[in-house]
């Protein structure tokens, strides 16, 4: 057998023991919470109860996208802190205990703190019992671990795939099989891609367009790194650039920023999630192609170590000039 996929196995078997032997369980995820965060949330919430556990959910903020599956599930989730102590907490897709916002105090009293998390590995989390997968969703990781044919179930983690593989767009083989599973039980495809559908509002695209004007462009070789500051909306903001044309973007607000790139730039070693973590009294995180950093002090050194960070990556791979 092989030793890493043992040692996964064991983690795993532990979480299912701590499962088996507790009876009342708090459920997290970050702040400003996404589809595939409360879509893996609510998944592991039915397959507790299934087994006769009690269970909350918890997180400081959701988007809109969240909040429309909440609704089209009848499911609630609570935005304030607990003043009641909970023994057992699951983290979910959520790769920073300080993402957790008002949540993050609860960690520290909880006697066992579960994580399961698919963005790229944070060694401060270790102290946790820590499941750490890098899949393009972390509802498919609930999926493969704690299954159940409960209609919502199914939903929940087919919305969460959807909404973090971009509508399929980053999605492997392995995501494939597990829609073509789901979709086998009897759920709706259209039903669920109606659910996560949102046009772009006024807001949205006033907020793009000031983006635009505000950006300042580094050509580095053959790629174009491009930065921008703006008040909200950081990340609609970082994918308009990259379909604009921009190989990176890297896009701030007040005292976090929000980073992409196209899977040509991943290819070459830029790993964004390793860029956001080094960036100076922040707490960053995320995917290779998509991360994120938050708490930064000086917004404007933040960027342009983003810019130095990459041009010193590909200076080190042999493909910056």
């Amino acid at each position: 057998m092989n030793l890493k996929f043992f040692r996964k196995k064991c983690v795993i078997d532990k979480i299912k023991s701590v499962f088996d032997k507790e009876d009342n369980f708090l459920i997290l995820t970050h702040k400003n919470a996404d589809v595939d965060a409360v879509g893996s949330a609510l998944a592991l919430k039915y397959y507790l109860e299934e087994k006769n556990k009690k269970v909350r959910i918890g997180c400081e903020s959701l988007n809109k996208q969240a909040k429309i599956i909440l609704d089209n599930l009848k499911e609630r989730i609570d935005y304030y802190h607990y003043t009641d102590e909970f023994r057992n907490i699951i983290i979910l897709d959520t790769s920073s205990i300080k993402k957790l916002g008002i949540f993050e105090k609860a960690t520290k009293k909880a006697e066992n703190v579960v994580v399961i998390d698919h963005h790229e590995k944070n060694v401060r989390m270790e102290k946790y019992l820590y499941y750490n997968e890098n899949l393009s969703s972390n509802s498919e990781i609930i999926y493969k671990f704690f299954p159940s044919n409960n209609g919502n179930y199914l939903k929940a983690i087919l919305a969460g795939i959807i909404a973090d593989t971009g509508h399929f767009k980053y999605a492997d083989v392995h995501t494939f099989e597990t829609v073509l599973d789901i979709l086998k039980k009897g759920i709706d495809l259209q039903e669920v891609l109606s659910m996560l559908k949102e046009d772009m509002n006024r807001s949205k695209k006033i907020a793009v367009l000031k983006a635009f004007k505000r950006m300042k462009i580094y050509p580095i070789d053959d790629m174009i790194i491009a930065t921008t500051r703006i008040g909200a909306y950081e990340a609609i903001v970082a994918k308009s650039l990259l379909e604009m044309g921009a190989d990176i973007a890297f896009v701030a607000s007040k005292d976090r920023i929000s980073s992409r790139a196209k899977n040509t730039v991943i290819e070459r070693g830029i790993n964004l999630a390793e860029i956001m973590q080094k960036l100076e009294n922040g707490d960053g995180g995320g995917h290779k192609a998509a991360a994120g950093a938050e708490g930064l002090e000086d917004i404007e050194k933040a960027l342009k170590t983003c810019v130095i960070l990459v041009r010193k990556r590909l200076d080190k791979n042999g493909s910056g000039d």
